[in-house]
């Protein structure tokens, strides 16, 4: 039995073979650089054929290009623990509800694929057909009506629900079938040789490549990590192959001599730790003896279609390639795994353009960059501890500069308001308390202190002295009477002023003066250069 196992997949192993060598020879020219490297990745089922074939490739010498590493996408690495993790997982995600009719109907299906599993026939089977009907049952017990219309969780995406048991998913496929339906995709892709339209799977190939009878990948796991990267990623909204399954099988297997996790250097135990890109929680990732395992939050089946940012930075730092001289200086993402010093890399690279290692955060700033921009970017601390004093001091400045020219805006509003006020006041005051009448019958003699507009306009001359003393009398009272003319009707005009100001209110009478058009000077500074008639 074991013998036409081994056949059967030899057979299968010889055509994938030929399939890599035939693609190497065709791009020959382009693979004689000795920087390019080989990686195999996949997700789902295709966790099971990836260890196969990097064991193949490293069991050869044909493959020109070196092989490095292995990322798997929510693979299907270890069916035993992956089955029995349906039901625990169902209930830790509330799919369904411990005690209910039909949680006891799934519990009763499932048992069946407990008991499968214990035969040594099946417990070593990457598909198993009674675990198969459990995990319908289980799905058919988190079923909800919905609109009159009952519906099912869907297996690749615990959020989302169907009324269909086989669905096409995801439904974004559409637009990716549309797109590659067309010509010019079709010639792009060199795809003309072979008449047909482009399917989501293709069922020649499953046939083909179907083993069933094959050991699970994740035997040969260990082996692998001792010569490769590995990197294993899950979304936490996938039923399929949930990261409860996939976190079990890593904690049984036993590599580089520690089974699971086990302990870092200082004989700390491993934990995961919180993943960060652009300053978000993506997730967790967990590392040890060249294993990665990264759990992204709120992703489904589908990791890189739910979160293609936090996907590429991980197949970044899985290809140790600088985002820099992978996209330019837009493609430049902040991410951080851990919180300490030496796990919070910020895209930190060599000058050769690889990322720094989580034990080598200073690079050898002597050599000149190959490729690239800056060969080095610090941490998230050591930006902190550079740049934090550097802004604080920027918004102390700014500010002070703000408040300075809110000062001076002030002030300069001030003195031009004043100003105005200067230009609109200057005159006479007049005093609001009520006047005698002998203000008024005195006001002849003010007239004759103060010099007409005829005189003031005359220079002052000496010899006019004498002639105003040989003034006749007569000519004296016809001056006099003129002035008591003037000053009558002055004291009419200033009669009718005070009327004016009496109607003003109360609070305006408080002011001890209010200013008018005429010149202080006028009054209080009588002219001293023409004499008293």
């Amino acid at each position: 039995m074991l013998e036409m196992m081994f056949a059967s997949w030899l057979r299968r192993l010889n055509k994938w073979w030929y399939f890599s060598r035939t693609f190497i020879k065709s791009f020959q020219n382009s693979l004689k650089s000795t920087s390019v490297f080989t990686y195999l990745a996949g997700e789902s089922f295709a966790g099971q054929y990836i260890p196969y074939f990097a064991q193949a490739i490293l069991d050869t010498a044909a493959l020109s290009t070196p092989l490095l590493g292995l990322l798997m996408g929510n693979p299907w690495i270890n069916p035993k623990v992956q089955y029995l993790s349906y039901l625990d997982f169902a209930y830790e995600r509330g799919i369904i509800v411990k005690g209910t009719s039909s949680a006891i109907e799934a519990e009763k299906s499932f048992r069946k694929c407990e008991k499968a599993l214990k035969k040594p026939t099946e417990s070593n089977r990457i598909l198993v057909d009674p675990c198969e009907d459990g995990l319908q049952s289980i799905l058919n017990a988190g079923a909800k009506v919905i609109n009159g219309t009952k519906m099912t969780p869907v297996a690749y995406n615990i959020t989302e629900m169907s009324a269909e048991e086989a669905i096409e998913w995801p439904k974004r496929n559409q637009n990716l079938k549309a797109y590659l339906f067309q010509n010019s995709t079709v010639a792009a892709l060199h795809a003309t040789a072979k008449m047909g339209k482009w399917t989501l799977c293709n069922d020649t190939i499953g046939k083909e490549m179907w083993v069933p009878q094959s050991a699970p990948s994740s035997t040969l796991i260990p082996t692998l990590v001792k010569k490769l990267k590995v990197v294993i990623y899950v979304g936490d909204q996938d039923y399929m192959c949930n990261s409860l399954g996939l976190n079990r099988s890593i904690s049984e297997m036993e590599w580089n001599g520690q089974k699971g996790w086990g302990v870092d250097e200082k004989g700390q135990p491993i934990f995961p730790q919180d993943y960060y890109v652009n300053g978000t929680k993506q997730g967790s990732w967990t590392e040890a003896r060249g294993l990665s395992f990264v759990k992204y939050d709120q992703a489904s089946h589908l990791v890189p279609a739910d979160a293609p940012h936090a996907a590429h930075d991980m197949l970044l730092r899985f290809m140790g390639v600088d985002p820099l001289v992978a996209a330019g200086p837009m493609g430049s993402l902040a991410s951080q795994v851990g919180t300490d010093d030496h796990t919070g890399i910020i895209v930190k690279t060599h000058p050769n353009g690889t990322l720094v290692d989580q034990d080598k955060l200073i690079p050898d700033l002597d050599k000149k960059p190959s490729i690239g921009a800056a060969p080095v970017l610090e941490t998230i601390e050591e930006r902190q501890a550079y740049y934090g004093p550097r802004q604080t001091v920027a918004l102390l400045v700014l500010l002070t500069g703000l408040i300075l020219g809110l000062v001076m805006l002030f002030k300069w509003r001030r003195r031009r308001r004043r100003g105005r006020r200067m230009s609109k006041n200057k005159g006479r005051a007049i005093c609001m308390e009520p006047r005698s009448a002998d203000t008024y019958r005195n006001r002849h003699t003010l007239l004759r202190r103060s010099p007409s507009p005829t005189q003031r306009k005359q220079p002052h001359h000496p010899s006019r002295k004498s002639h105003r003393n040989h003034l006749t009398v007569d000519e004296e009272d016809q001056a006099l009477a003129r002035a008591e003319e003037a000053s009558s009707v002055e004291a009419a005009t200033l009669s009718r002023r005070t009327s004016l100001f009496s109607d003003l209110p109360s609070h305006i009478h408080d002011q001890s003066q209010i200013f008018s058009l005429e010149d202080e000077d006028d009054v209080d500074q009588p002219d001293h250069k023409f004499a008293t008639k």
